[in-house]
């Protein structure tokens, strides 16, 4: 079994149970990976695996999307909060979630999942500027993480 299937069965158990506490779901978390970047692409045109990439390089928008970092943030989303008012930057985020899941998400992975589920995403410094977002999502939740006492388990 790879690292990749591990967390994914890893993170399969936290969503089943998690599934049905969250309201303002825009699409079921059990939804393929494509699903949830359509929607992001609805209504972030410019994003990339980079983030909002308005200014990045052609380049950017030809690395294909990770479907299992989105899926692993999708898995991480659901044990925190949505708040209506922006806390956090995706970019922060982003980095707690690989702390917690022991592997390396991309920036744009982590805001189409944020969208998939209903978080405030709120571009950084517009579109001609920074890739990142910020992002509605409970601080305590956020905390509880990085102090270590929440973490994914079977």
């Amino acid at each position: 079994m790879t690292d990749d299937t591990m967390a994914i069965a890893h993170m399969e158990g936290i969503m089943a149970r998690a599934k049905y506490r969250h309201t303002g779901i825009i699409i079921d978390p059990t939804a393929r990976a494509t699903e949830a970047v359509a929607l992001a692409m609805k209504e972030f045109p410019g994003i990339c695996s980079y983030g909002l990439a308005a200014g990045h390089s052609p380049e950017a928008y030809e690395i294909p999307w990770d479907g299992t970092e989105i899926e692993l943030s999708i898995e991480f989303l659901l044990t925190c909060k949505k708040i209506k008012t922006p806390t956090y930057s995706s970019y922060y985020m982003k980095h707690v979630v690989e702390n917690t899941v022991h592997r390396y998400i991309g920036n744009g992975e982590f805001i189409v999942a944020c969208i998939a589920l209903g978080f405030t995403v709120i571009p950084m410094g517009g579109w001609g500027g920074s890739p990142n977002a910020r992002i509605g999502i409970s601080k305590r939740d956020t905390r509880l993480h990085n102090q270590g006492q929440r973490e994914l388990r079977h």
